[in-house]
């Protein structure tokens, strides 16, 4: 279970001036994120958590950047490492473990477990499979000798 007190540390509050198709933005000091109201009504709970932990995922490394004011690759890099961030804190290694140990095999089941929508189960799981090596004679058949 993450810590969720990492919640509690931001200051969440309506942003109704961003822009249409931005969602959210944070702020590092002090710790705050503005929530565009247009965007959380258009969207089910799965989204809406997995922007608030897309934005934590920011407050957790003090990732923040000037809108407007920010060259697109570093703004990418910036967003990719709290979307990592975000969902290490989420779903640790060891509960993707755990959730294979229960019988999780098919994305849906993971998405279900977790509370969030199939592509984000996917992002999850492949960023797990990056880090972590299979071990030989795994589920293929495969054999390191």
């Amino acid at each position: 279970m993450p810590d969720l007190q990492v919640v509690a540390e931001i200051r969440w509050q309506w942003a109704p001036w961003l822009p249409a198709k931005r969602a959210a933005m944070y702020r590092a000091h002090p710790s705050r994120v503005g929530v565009n109201p247009h965007w959380w009504g258009r969207h089910v709970d799965e989204q809406r958590r997995e922007l608030a932990i897309h934005e934590v995922g920011h407050h957790r490394l003090a990732l923040s950047y000037p809108l407007g004011r920010t060259r697109k690759e570093e703004r990418n890099f910036i967003e990719a490492k709290a979307e990592r961030a975000g969902k290490k804190w989420w779903v640790s290694e060891e509960e993707v473990q755990r959730a294979y140990r229960a019988g999780c095999r098919e994305i849906w089941e993971y998405a279900v477990r977790w509370g969030v929508t199939h592509e984000w189960a996917r992002r999850r799981l492949e960023l797990f499979r990056a880090r972590t090596p299979r071990p030989p004679n795994d589920a293929t058949g495969d054999s390191d000798g």
